[in-house]
């Protein structure tokens, strides 16, 4: 892999040598390369980038010029994308997937009026079609347009979740996450859309379209056929499939009611807990579901596997619908000194755990508050906690993340959140929910061993 590496930029180090290299694709290159933080300025020859970084942005940005072999390019493709959506704002999934190879880089970019889009990467695995893409806006945005997509110029008739976050007062990083409910061809375009906002009777206008060829990633993925099933009162839960892949994992679930409420809103509530074999509880990434007359059909995705896994333990919930999502009192608790990985500030959570403040970085852009998530039972879902923590200054103001906070290591439940700028005199307390599970909420836990595959 590193020889290969060499070839590439030995190459193209050959072309800017030789002033192959196009100007507008130079002047992209310097402009990157001004951005990057903390460069040095080498007195050298111009194609004496700034070490490894730099050559990297270099190869990133001949992938897309055309003035690079369609060998050399394909090799190029492989490697992580700077200011990739996926690395920044992405679940933990879209994050490896990108760092193996599996996302492709797209870089397709167009003005809607005085603003922009592009289109920067896509994950197509066969299990997860996720678009990841920047809005950039001439003044500071306040709202967002409306994105949507289709497939081959067709409506594809498959939800989709909008996530990512503000990069800064003009820049919004957002991730397209498409649910796969149809079988889709190896490949594809998909087009990507800007609506405007929609208005009582007026239908919705397209503002921008970018038609991007789609090819499925050469990725496994593992599918296990089961038929485990399991009985909760009047509920009956039969384990259908769980599919392992580099992006996701997959939990499909064939859910009977004897008694199920015509009303939507009438039905009760559910939530899995996926726990693979070394006690890891993975995150919840999707829920969907279909199906009437008492039968549903629940497919959640959460976060890959590390390791393949010789069984799961599943934990299954179920409440009436006023209990779902019910606040829980908040509970404030002062700051007595700066916190360290040997001396944590512990932040309770009433019967569910406790919050592990780690550090707190005092930046001149931001503040940066890193903690960890600890359950008091093994089977409850740290994921669920790791967006409740606020912080209040002496002026009674509650700061919390205005993105969600970030997974920095998904195995061990550290959670990383950036605030406003402030400084250590202004802290004051942390403020989080003081939870207490209530009596009604059904529960059930269970072991599924991985024996089908097909």
């Amino acid at each position: 892999m590193v020889n290969k590496l060499d070839q590439v930029m030995g190459e193209l180090v050959r072309q800017e040598r030789q002033g192959a290299i196009p100007d507008a694709v130079q002047k992209r290159i310097d402009e990157t390369l001004a951005a990057l933080p903390e460069k040095r300025v080498l007195k050298r020859k111009r194609w004496a980038l700034h070490g490894t970084v730099a050559a990297t942005v270099l190869m990133g940005l001949a992938i897309g010029s055309g003035f690079v072999s369609p060998t050399m390019a394909e090799a190029l493709s492989k490697l992580p994308l700077i200011g990739s959506v996926f690395e920044d704002f992405g679940d933990t999934g879209l994050k490896q997937s990108s760092q193996q190879g599996l996302t492709a880089t797209v870089g397709k970019k167009v003005q809607v009026g005085k603003d922009s889009v592009e289109v920067k990467e896509i994950l197509y695995d066969g299990e997860r079609l996720t678009v990841g893409f920047v809005w950039k806006a001439h003044q500071k945005i306040k709202e967002l347009p409306d994105f949507g997509y289709k497939v081959n110029g067709r409506e594809y008739g498959g939800g989709f979740a909008l996530k990512g976050g503000m990069k800064d007062d003009h820049t919004f990083n957002g991730i397209l996450d498409i649910d796969v409910h149809q079988t889709l061809s190896d490949s594809f375009t998909l087009n990507f859309l800007v609506h405007d906002k929609p208005q009582v009777g007026k239908r919705q206008k397209v503002l921008a379209q970018l038609d991007i060829p789609v090819k499925k990633a050469n990725s496994k993925v593992d599918k296990h056929s089961l038929n485990h099933i399991e009985k909760l009162g009047d509920t009956t839960l039969k384990v259908k499939e769980i599919s392992l892949g580099p992006s996701s994992t997959e939990l499909v679930v064939e859910r009977t009611h004897k008694h199920l409420p015509d009303d939507f809103l009438e039905q009760p509530r559910v939530d899995y807990t996926l726990i693979d074999s070394r006690g890891i509880v993975l995150q919840r990434l999707d829920r969907r579901g279909s199906g009437n007359r008492g039968v549903l059909f629940d497919r959640w995705t959460f976060a890959p596997v590390k390791q393949n896994p010789t069984h799961f333990e599943i934990v299954y919930k179920e409440m009436k619908p006023d209990l779902y999502g019910k606040p829980s009192p908040l509970g404030e608790f002062k700051v007595t000194h700066l916190p360290t990985p040997d001396q944590p500030i512990r932040v309770p959570l009433g019967e569910a755990g406790t919050i592990m403040v780690n550090q707190i970085e005092f930046l001149p852009d931001k503040t940066k508050v890193h903690y960890q998530v600890k359950m008091n039972k093994p089977w409850h879902n740290p994921f669920d906690y790791m967006h409740v923590l606020e912080l209040k200054d002496k002026n009674g103001r509650k700061y919390h993340d205005k993105n969600f906070p970030r997974v920095e290591d998904a195995d061990t439940y550290l959670f990383l959140m950036e605030l406003k700028p402030m400084k250590k005199e202004q802290i004051q307390s942390f403020v989080a929910p003081q939870v207490t599970f209530d009596p009604q909420i059904k529960t059930l836990k269970f072991k599924v061993e991985l024996s089908g595959k097909k």
